[in-house]
């Protein structure tokens, strides 16, 4: 499976998380860390955003920041959506795309 990135996502979405909820965490090196996110002023740049709650996967330590511009992608793995992805250099990530 090839990694994710602005370029091949199925979709890519610029927005505010406006709040963030930890769920599970796994014990991998380097560690990743899966989000529900609530998403304000969403701008979809590329396919559509799914029903329900938002995934985030973060792999590494960094908690993703709320309150300022992001751009997120991801893609769907059969009925299974998440980012997989985010910049804070939103104008670096539409420029990729």
């Amino acid at each position: 499976m090839e990694d994710v990135t602005f370029a091949n996502a199925q979709v890519v979405v610029v927005a505010t998380i406006a709040s963030l909820e930890p769920g599970m965490m796994t014990m991998s090196l380097p560690p990743q860390c899966h989000y529900t996110v609530a998403l304000a002023g969403a701008e979809v740049l590329r396919g559509a955003l799914p029903a329900g709650p938002l995934k985030l996967i973060v792999v590494g330590d960094d908690k993703p920041a709320t309150g300022k511009p992001v751009a997120l992608c991801g893609n769907y793995i059969e009925e299974f959506f998440a980012f997989t992805c985010l910049s804070e250099n939103v104008e670096q990530a539409k420029a990729s795309m």
